[in-house]
């Protein structure tokens, strides 16, 4: 059962999920051809961990669709987003939201990305919400 699988129960979960609101741009397609814009989606997430997240999209994404995402938290304000490279966990349609869907990302550690800064403003936001 996958951490981010949106049945898994709380208890099985190694993240714990915050309360956040985010935006994300999310690149889908891979590197653009030179000279060509990427296609970027923007769309909300929902159930913000340190191991990944959940967003609403406008697209059907692939199980094990890698993607390259800059997520701004609410409370950033002009803070630059957290540049991220995650993994598709799963994803199917939003019952509450015709032509949309709900996507599961996992978080990938890997070079040029700021997966420590990602953590170090979860533990603030942590933070925030026991006061």
């Amino acid at each position: 059962m996958s951490d981010l699988d949106i049945n898994t129960p709380a208890t099985e979960r190694r993240h714990l999920r915050l309360p956040v609101a985010a935006t994300v741009f999310i690149d889908v397609e891979g590197p653009a051809a030179p000279g060509a814009e990427p296609a970027v989606d923007v769309c909300s997430a929902q159930d913000v961990s340190r191991g990944g997240l959940r967003i609403t999209l406008g697209r059907a994404l692939q199980p094990d669709q890698l993607v390259q995402l800059a997520v701004r938290l609410e409370h950033q304000d002009a803070e630059a987003p957290v540049f991220l490279v995650g993994q598709v966990v799963w994803c199917r349609a939003d019952a509450a939201a015709p032509g949309s869907f709900c996507a599961g990302i996992r978080f990938l550690d890997v070079a040029q990305t700021e997966y420590q800064r990602w953590h170090d403003l979860l533990t603030e936001e942590e933070t925030r919400g026991a006061n």
